[in-house]
């Protein structure tokens, strides 16, 4: 039995594990946000909650970048566990009391929390892993951590047996699991809870806007948060499109909130699917095959529902967008991130990765909002349409100048895992 591989087995499971925690929180909190949001404030005001979240993700932006460089990712991730509980928790308190704007507070708490521990948890990954490893691991991590994706179905049982807003409590064993699972991971890696001193102007500590200058002095990760930001938009303004035809087809609460968890289960299947296969995939396609097709069928997926604008295509074309964000193209994301420096992983990363995401919405919230003031929702997804060559083009600018930087560098094979 070869002992060194078994261990870097065992290793990678730990890892795929907290992944699969993180998503299955995510599986109870997202169809009942959206759920009570529908109940409480109609589809249409999803734009509004849109533009406030980015205001409450940079401020967290802001301090979870002043804390990496003073505390390693593996205890951040455990950390931010617990804290999402508390505040998840005060929430629903001030929701159950009828306290006005609490959806709205539970609605904003799902969307950073959700968005913080995934940024740390792929952060830690892309530190963790080398370029030769991702490529194996990668898809690995991902489809075990869909299994994660589950949780949506058991969502809709205890939504239709204790109520929609009760089903938020399955949150609470997966965050702690996650957080087990990190002081687990860290013991038997020999892991410490400070983070490891950065020599010469790294070392330097701001108050979490260093991002910022990290980002312009980077002519690769401008074009990447470019791309971020217009994959995001046509995800929104999908998203958008498919609420407001499922409030328009189911008005019963607890059916919706049903109803959502079985499209994100198919959702998560497909995307572990595809998560099994990514080696291959990006193999057999490449980065660059990747990043250019996914906009290709998702651009077809578009001209059916344009064609044939029902609930049913719309949640075909939400299902296709999102099990690629999932998957193969998040997979293939990271990739890119790991030849660059500790800063650009984490600080730049983190701007990218959580700021600009939450921004994006805001960008598709704005644009509904105007579509909706001159009635011209229905040419949304032609827009969606469009920003699909905007992907393409941009795709290729980053792909160029990532294989240029893989040339001109050589980088380190040290696998941790």
């Amino acid at each position: 039995m070869n002992f060194k591989k078994f261990q870097f087995d065992f290793k990678l499971i730990q890892f795929s594990l907290l992944g699969l925690c993180i998503i299955a929180s995510y599986g109870f909190a997202r169809p009942v946000t959206d759920s009570l949001f529908v109940e409480h404030h109609g589809a249409q005001n999803f734009p509004l909650v849109y533009l406030l979240s980015p205001f409450m993700t940079a401020l967290v932006m802001i301090v979870y970048n002043y804390f990496n460089t003073r505390y390693s990712l593996i205890y951040l991730l455990g950390c931010s566990g617990i804290i999402s509980i508390l505040i998840m928790l005060i929430c629903l308190l001030l929701y159950k009391i009828g306290t006005p704007g609490s959806v709205y507070m539970l609605y904003i708490w799902r969307e950073v929390y959700m968005v913080l521990m995934i940024e740390i948890f792929w952060s830690l990954a892309d530190t963790l892993f080398s370029l030769k490893s991702a490529r194996k691991s990668y898809g690995f991590v991902l489809a075990i951590s869909s299994f994660g994706g589950f949780s949506n179905l058991l969502v809709g049982l205890v939504a239709r047996r204790y109520g929609t807003q009760n089903a938020l409590f399955g949150v609470i064993p997966c965050l702690l699991g996650c957080t087990l699972l990190t002081w687990i991971f860290a013991k038997s890696n020999n892991m410490k809870s400070t983070a490891t001193p950065i020599a010469g102007s790294e070392q330097k500590r701001t108050f979490g806007i260093q991002g910022i200058s990290v980002i312009r002095a980077s002519k690769y990760l401008l074009p990447l948060m470019f791309l971020i930001g217009i994959v995001q938009i046509s995800i929104s303004l999908i998203d958008l499109q498919f609420n407001t035809l499922l409030q328009k087809t189911y008005s019963d609460m607890d059916t919706r909130t049903e109803i959502i968890g079985k499209v994100h289960t198919l959702d998560n299947s497909i995307a572990a699917l595809l998560q099994f296969f990514s080696g291959y995939i990006l193999k057999f396609l490449g980065i660059n095959g990747v990043f250019v097709g996914i906009p290709i069928v998702l651009g077809v997926a578009l001209t059916g529902f344009i064609i044939l604008p029902h609930f049913y295509m719309a949640t075909l074309l939400k299902v296709i967008s999102k099990c690629f964000d999932y998957s193969i193209f998040r997979s293939s994301k990271e990739m890119l991130y790991i030849p660059l420096n500790h800063l650009e992983k984490t600080q730049g990363k983190a701007l990218i990765d959580i700021l600009v995401y939450r921004a994006a919405k805001s960008s598709a919230a704005l644009l509904m909002i105007f579509l909706l003031a001159f009635g011209l929702t229905s040419f949304s997804m032609h827009i969606v349409l469009f920003l699909m060559s905007i992907w393409i083009f941009l795709a290729a600018i980053i792909i160029k100048r990532y294989e240029k930087l893989i040339s001109s560098s050589i980088v380190p094979d040290n696998e941790n895992l």
